[in-house]
């Protein structure tokens, strides 16, 4: 079977996030599990800058050959209409160009790319010549339209690519949650979406912490004590303004001996806006630390230092940063809903991520009982090992391979054999 699978998720603005985590390393274990299959990697010459980096990550697996690079014809920026006719005129080069690949299935490393930059994706299509997957991280504008589709423009944008989803054959949800709002939201039949799961890197593991190690915190972020630790994002449903309110009600004593330290690119650059909220909800200045964007090693070391990581998000297609914290043996709470009761696997470690009072309740129970933090710490490192690359390649593959098998006996059931030729 000839796989192409187009990369574009590794290559956008998704790559800093975890779409483009999931992306790279779904494909290259998927690369190491081949066997038998072709892969080919499809990447947008736009984004020159990420190919060289792309073909080097992927040489341990794949031939030079097997990356292959397509033009598109801009601007094709979602977010103006006047840009709509070059848009599908560049979707039919893309159309085009995989069917000159000669594909058995194609797969969409992630299809709702570019309402800005130059990225086109396509699901369904070529003329039933290959059938189409694409993996589904979630359907959050599709759930809350009120929250994410108030403008005109997005929400266009949205709408079409939803059109380009639902001509997908099949779709590889990365948890159950964001598989069940495809059945629940677009119609999608049970036997259509396959929850492939996902996992974490695994540089995330627990490590000594050495006095060096702590000084290295406190030099490069101000860490200087005890801390609790976020991963935050501007988007509104990561609720860092209920997490102010929460944290800010915290015993006293409690409060005394923790900083509250929030991770992330987003948050760091509209730090003004987000201290403000914080101290609108009663935070000190001195109790809040913002320390932008970190390589991996780095989220790593703040990972194994935190006394406890806590997310409150009230929405998410899987929760990445609850299972790199599990994975690196810390104590983990989080909110009740979407993915994340099945990503924790826990239900003690749950709160309403609404009520402010429920997630003060439970971050001081962590925190000022040792022995609970303990189980936590202890549960994290074994409810991570439930999640694996490999078995999500392994779920992939075979999920691509009946697709495969499904159409070719569909192109026999539907092939007409004249009693002569015309």
């Amino acid at each position: 079977m000839r796989l192409v699978i187009d990369m574009q998720g590794a290559q956008t603005a998704s790559r800093f996030r975890g779409i483009g985590r999931y992306t790279f390393s779904l494909v290259k274990e998927m690369a190491r599990l081949r066997g038998e299959h072709e892969i080919l990697l499809v990447l947008n010459a736009a984004y020159a800058d990420t190919i060289e980096q792309i073909r080097a990550d992927f040489a341990q697996w794949l031939p030079v050959d097997a990356i292959r690079v397509f033009e598109v014809a801009g601007p094709v920026d979602g977010h103006d209409v006047a840009n709509d006719s070059l848009r599908k005129a560049s979707e039919s080069m893309l159309e085009a160009f995989f069917y000159s690949l000669k594909p058995d299935v194609i797969l969409i490393s992630s299809l709702f790319e570019g309402f800005y930059g130059y990225a086109v994706t396509i699901s369904g299509g070529l003329n039933g010549v290959a059938p189409t997957a694409v993996i589904l991280y979630d359907l959050i504008p599709q759930v809350h339209p009120h929250i994410y589709l108030r403008d005109p423009d997005m929400n266009r944008w949205y709408l079409g690519k939803l059109n380009h989803l639902k001509r997908a054959d099949i779709l590889l949800s990365i948890s159950e949650s964001s598989g069940r709002d495809a059945v629940d939201h677009l119609n999608f039949s049970e036997q259509a979406v396959i929850n492939i799961s996902t996992a974490c890197d695994p540089q995330f593991h627990p490590i000594y912490l050495s006095e060096a190690t702590r000084s290295h915190l406190d030099t490069t972020y101000g860490i200087n004590r005890p801390f609790v630790l976020a991963a935050g994002d501007t988007d509104a449903r990561k609720n860092l303004d209920g997490l102010f309110r929460a944290f800010a009600n915290l015993p006293e004593e409690i409060r005394d001996s923790y900083s509250l330290v929030l991770v992330g690119h987003g948050v760091f650059h509209q730090k003004n806006h987000f201290l403000s909220l914080a101290i609108k909800a009663g935070l000190q200045r001195s109790e809040l630390i913002f320390t932008g964007y970190v390589s991996d090693s780095e989220l790593n070391l703040l990972y194994n230092a935190c006394s406890l990581f806590v997310f409150p998000s009230w929405y998410e297609g899987f929760g990445l940063p609850v299972l790199e914290a599990m994975t690196c043996g810390k104590a983990v709470i989080a909110a009740n809903s979407s993915s994340l009761p099945e990503v924790l696997g826990r239900q003690d470690a749950l709160f309403a991520p609404r009520d402010d009072v429920a997630m003060t309740t439970k971050m001081a129970e962590v925190l000022g009982n040792a022995e609970f933090r303990q189980d936590l710490e202890r549960h994290g490192l074994e409810q991570a090992k439930k999640f694996s690359w490999e078995f999500s390649a392994h779920r992939a593959w075979n999920a691509l391979q009946n697709l495969h098998a499904q159409h070719l006996d569909q192109r026999s059931a539907t092939r007409i054999h004249p009693t002569r030729r015309p």
